[in-house]
């Protein structure tokens, strides 16, 4: 097991530029870029383990999950031997209670509240960046994508879906509160990209075959996503 002693030397503020910096769209999946990025268990109690991996695409291609290349601890240094690289993983393993009361001190939380380990994440030579938040101190699960919907009909996790063109296409998905929601697609034009209930549309000049894809954000750090394989019905062409 390694461990990366000398972090990632970069601040914070570059890591949030990377993650945003190179997009025409937010909702566009046919781009480049990192789309999300998360820990398996973004809470952890003294001991625990958890894997870091990003959702990541790719222009003219399909979305797919990648191990970071490099990741480190952004802040706070003192705890930089919590992020490790093991047998093709990058790993974030909590500390000692002792380490993260001292952490606490560090950075002024009160007692017996979660100390938020920032941990800086590259992919593509180091070319696209970005961070994720794991709690130190607290058990700590994912959100979870409740009852998606396409087009009024469930949506099974990776099952394709066919829809019609130049209609609208609702999407929905059932959220507790304080979460965030972002739909992304590289068939044809997403619409309230950042609201629960959405929508697609796909027009004469748009992609209809691509991905359909959401992801949900809470405010400790959790994601989860759900990408589909999606294509359009042909427009009928007068003769």
């Amino acid at each position: 097991m390694k461990t990366l002693s000398c972090a990632l030397p970069l601040s914070l503020s570059l890591f949030a530029v990377g993650c945003a910096a190179d997009l025409d769209e937010q909702w566009d999946l046919d781009h480049d870029r990192i789309i999300a990025v998360r820990a398996t268990k973004p809470g952890l109690l003294p001991g625990e383990q958890t894997e870091l991996i990003g959702l990541i695409g790719r222009d003219g291609d399909k979305t797919f999950e990648q191990v970071p290349q490099i990741a480190g601890v952004v802040m706070p240094m003192s705890l930089a031997g919590a992020v490790t690289f093991d047998r093709g993983q990058w790993l974030v393993t909590a500390p000692s209670a002792e380490q993260i009361d001292a952490a606490r001190t560090e950075l002024g939380i009160p007692a017996g509240m979660p100390v938020p380990l920032t941990v800086g994440l590259s992919y593509a030579e180091g070319d696209k960046l970005a961070v994720t938040t794991v709690r130190l101190g607290v058990d700590g699960v994912n959100p979870v994508i409740g009852s998606p919907m396409v087009d009024g009909k469930p949506a099974a996790p990776g099952v394709e879906l066919v829809v019609d063109s130049l209609v609208d296409v609702r999407l929905s998905v059932t959220l507790a509160e304080k979460l965030e929601v972002n739909w992304l697609t590289s068939c044809g034009q997403m619409h309230d990209f950042d609201l629960p209930e959405a929508y697609l549309r796909v027009e004469q000049d748009d992609p209809t075959e691509g991905e359909l894809a959401v992801v949900v954000r809470d405010r400790l750090g959790g994601v989860d996503w759900m990408v589909w394989p999606i294509r359009a019905n042909p427009i009928a062409t007068e003769l």
